[in-house]
């Protein structure tokens, strides 16, 4: 065994697992990713037992810590360590050209970056432009970097999660020593636990550790946060595995508790595909707060984020949702797509663009499709939740 291997198998047993879980064969442990400008080239972090929350609650020291970014459209943040923001998006892992999609959406969410970003249906094809882009190299922490069978196990999408370096540090020195606003620690390794589906879903897992703003002295611990990025079982087939889905993600959840907050801290966040009449009350039904409806219960909005533009076979829905446990949701909206306009590829390259990498040949198709309906084509058929919320420590 290598020393990053034990390293990475070290801190996995650190991680806190619910009852039963802990040794099934359905969890995979893998690495952090972080871009290394003089090698050029992605490298594996995995975080060191000085900044893991190791299960017997000893005291854990976070990055020092200042203030966080103002975010665009909602309310100016103060200098308090406790606030975070959050972004997920189902990318929509099936519709041509991938790369084109994905670019425009990436640099939409970049413009006013959140804190953390889960990403769901991202294909093969998605991930190899996340990695190219320049943003997401000099600032971000990831999940994956291989378009290997570990995350993929033989669909044609996964989920993806990361994590803004301006926001989090890691101990062997990765993050963004220029900000004055890292406030939260890489508490584990990722780790995806093969959920009971249909279509070859999990749950990819992270624990982040935050450093309370009274706290900063670094007199006080640090409290564990778990993130669960999931894509739920997709269409009304019976019996439906999504409440089994969610009840393991719950736990999870749960499995983070400390005796201060016996509850744990956490949130479960993404596609939760609730197409049949019992999944609207899933969330509740494990005890978990729907972060949409705890903010919007007295608007009109109903915050669809799927089949609003009037294209799909079946009404709108709000598919995909926030959910939360130990936290408190502050500001909350729906980001809607753009589109590809027609003739794209045209354009961009009459205007002198250097996108040429957008498409190839399996996308000509799409192409041809385009020339003869002269239609836009949307960024994703999902529309994207951001989520201000904060620890109440």
């Amino acid at each position: 065994m290598s020393a990053f291997e034990e390293q990475l198998r070290s801190a996995a047993q650190q991680t806190k697992l619910p009852p039963g879980l802990s040794n099934e064969r359905n969890i995979q442990f893998q690495s952090w990713n972080v871009f290394d400008a003089k090698k050029q080239t992605w490298t594996c972090v995995v975080p060191t037992a000085s900044s893991s929350f190791v299960s017997n609650e000893s005291s854990t020291t976070a990055a020092t810590a200042a203030g966080a970014a103002q975010m665009a459209g909602m309310a100016p943040l103060q200098r308090d360590a406790t606030r975070f923001t959050i972004v997920t998006w189902n990318v929509d892992g099936f519709t041509k050209p991938r790369r084109a999609r994905m670019r425009a959406l990436l640099a939409y969410i970049l413009d006013s970056p959140p804190d953390i970003l889960f990403l769901q249906e991202v294909c093969r094809e998605a991930l190899d432009m996340i990695l190219s882009d320049s943003r997401v190299r000099a600032g971000w922490f990831i999940s994956d970097t291989s378009t290997d069978d570990s995350a993929w196990h033989g669909v044609p999408f996964a989920t993806l999660t990361l994590l803004a370096r301006s926001r989090f540090a890691n101990s062997d020195g990765y993050g963004d020593s220029t900000s004055d606003g890292q406030t939260a620690t890489l508490g584990s390794p990722l780790w995806r636990v093969s959920l009971p589906s249909r279509y070859g879903r999990d749950a990819l897992c992270c624990d982040i550790l935050v450093q309370p703003t009274k706290a900063l002295d670094g007199t006080h611990e640090a409290v564990p946060v778990r993130l669960l990025n999931v894509h739920l079982d997709s269409l009304p087939a019976r019996p439906s595995l999504r409440p089994r889905q969610l009840a393991i993600a719950a736990a999870l959840l749960r499995a983070v508790a400390l005796t201060r907050y016996p509850e744990g801290k956490g949130l479960v966040a993404g596609d939760f595909n609730p197409v049949q009449r019992e999944d609207q009350t899933l969330v509740e039904e494990c005890g978990l707060v729907d972060a949409w409806t705890a903010l919007h219960s007295e608007t009109d909005d109903p915050g669809f984020t799927w089949g609003v533009d009037g294209q799909q076979r079946f009404p709108p829905n709000r598919m995909d949702k926030v959910a939360l446990l130990g936290l408190q949701p502050m500001e909350m909206e729906v980001l809607h797509p753009g589109s590809l306009e027609p003739r794209w590829r045209r354009q961009m390259v009459a205007s002198g663009g250097s996108q040429e990498d957008d498409y190839d040949e399996e996308e000509e198709d799409w192409e041809e499709r385009d020339a003869r309906q002269n239609t836009p084509i949307p960024w994703s058929d999902h529309s994207g939740l951001r989520l201000l919320f904060r620890l109440n420590i």
